[in-house]
């Protein structure tokens, strides 16, 4: 069993329970390393994100968590933190001030890029919301939104300073409800090919995401078994995480993360220490 999450959200952002009650449900499943990633799009912020006056108070819970679970449990202080260029960025040089042990680099804004103003909404939202932001950011023409999505995490990806990609192809999270595009057409495969490419190229880890099948939007983790074996085939490095939002979901479906890394070739994933990263067996 793999004993490692690095993505696990709190009541400091948009999460059900406290940190103490997420570390204690970790020690319970037996779990040798919890990552604390509370979302922040820091200096700015919407509901669902960190207030950066609430950052300090953050810091100080979860390295009281280091002390309390020392020796039994490693316990790590970090963030999700958001992309959005020529605004917020994944990077230890715009939050080296928080000194966080771990930064986690996501895409969930993608700007419509019109010249007028338009609405800046979520590609992984309700799906109302994802609607909406097809037609107010893109006026439906999905292929062109998809492509706005993987362009923004090649250039996250290349561009800054963080350790871990978040859930690679979170654009697929609503397509099951809104079937807007073919996963299994040549031009997002292709998408998912070079984007792969540039995470590998990077040197960062990926991260198989169960989140959305512990919410019941996918049926998959993040990224698909296909992006996975490019990942793969490109030498890139992964680690499994929950994506976890209540202490229920944990470590939810980690067996399935686990047969599906199997599956694209991986024989062994990343887990966080004390002493940095270690590759642990898969078997």
């Amino acid at each position: 069993m793999i004993l490692c999450n690095m993505h696990t959200h709190t009541v400091f952002c948009d999460g059900k329970n406290t940190p103490e009650e997420m570390a204690d449900e970790a020690v319970n499943r037996g779990f040798k390393t919890l990552g604390f990633s509370a979302h922040t799009a820091y200096p700015f912020g919407s509901s669902w994100h960190i207030p950066a006056g609430k950052i300090a108070e953050y810091k100080t819970e979860i390295n009281s968590l280091k002390d309390k679970y020392k020796g039994t449990m490693d316990i790590f202080y970090g963030f999700e933190a958001d992309y959005v260029k020529g605004a917020v960025y994944p990077d230890y040089r715009v939050l080296s001030r928080f000194s966080p042990d771990f930064i986690i680099g996501s895409v969930h804004y993608v700007p419509s890029g019109k010249k007028e103003p338009a609405p800046l909404l979520t590609v992984d939202g309700e799906t109302e919301e994802v609607a909406g932001w097809l037609s107010e950011c893109f006026d439906n023409n999905e292929k062109q939104a998809v492509k706005a999505y993987f362009k923004a995490l090649r250039e996250m990806t290349a561009e800054c300073r963080f350790d871990i990609v978040g859930h690679a192809d979170l654009i697929k999270k609503r397509n099951k409800a809104l079937s807007f595009f073919n996963e299994n057409s040549g031009w997002y495969r292709k998408e998912i090919k070079e984007t792969a490419e540039v995470i590998a190229l990077s040197g960062k880890i990926t991260e198989i995401n169960t989140g959305g099948i512990a919410r019941g939007a996918t049926d998959d983790v993040y990224p698909s078994p296909e992006m996975l074996f490019y990942l793969r085939k490109n030498g890139a490095e992964i680690t499994i995480s929950s994506d976890a939002h209540s202490r229920e979901n944990i470590d939810a479906a980690f067996d399935t993360a686990v047969k599906t890394a199997q599956e694209a070739g991986f024989t062994s994933v990343l887990c966080f220490t004390r002493e940095g990263w270690i590759k642990t067996p898969l078997a």
